[in-house]
């Protein structure tokens, strides 16, 4: 019964590195157990470097993107960097893809579309599991049986928004789909 109270998280915009990890301590001592760092790179710090300062000043809260988006980053590097920053932070890491909004528009190009969102998170979760994946437009190659953050490869990624999202009209209502495709402990 216990795990089925609303977890709270805070959404933390890196607009000074030397000031977030500050931020991040109070939010997690507030009792945030999400901390997410926004993914624009015309507007903030980069994502990964700013999710590390996140990790080495926090000890519980899960921390992660909110979100990054499958047109301003390969699969492959996303996998990777994800991938690091769970190791990094002692498996608190989760990963939120959407369809792009400033991260993407600042630099002239639209949202990605629905099938781009979903080919994106079958080949970071493909990538993540080890394996090669060529459905994607920039082919994935795996890590031949072997992960490359120290031979440990995260549990299987898990999914958000449920039987919402298989009705074609949920994709339309959804401006911006999220999907949490990386937990290292679901049960957390």
């Amino acid at each position: 019964l216990q795990d089925r109270y609303m977890k709270f998280g805070v959404t933390l915009l890196a607009d000074d590195l030397g000031k977030l990890g500050e931020r991040a301590r109070l939010a997690e001592g507030i009792g945030f157990e999400y901390i997410g760092v926004a993914d624009s790179q015309s507007l903030f710090r980069e994502l990964y470097v700013s999710l590390a300062v996140v990790a080495q000043a926090t000890n519980h809260a899960r921390i992660g993107p909110t979100v990054t988006n499958p047109l301003t980053r390969h699969p492959a590097v996303t996998s990777s960097a994800i991938a690091s920053i769970d190791e990094l932070s002692h498996g608190r890491a989760f990963l939120g893809i959407g369809s792009g909004d400033s991260a993407v528009l600042n630099l002239n190009l639209r949202p990605a579309r629905m099938s781009q969102v979903k080919e994106y998170v079958q080949a970071v979760r493909t990538h993540l599991s080890g394996d090669s994946y060529s459905g994607h437009p920039r082919a994935v190659g795996g890590c031949a049986g072997s992960y490359p953050h120290g031979g440990r490869r995260p549990p299987h990624p898990e999914t958000g928004r449920g039987d919402c999202r298989r009705r074609a009209g949920a994709y339309r209502a959804y401006s911006r789909y999220l999907a949490t495709i990386y937990q290292s402990d679901p049960g957390r």
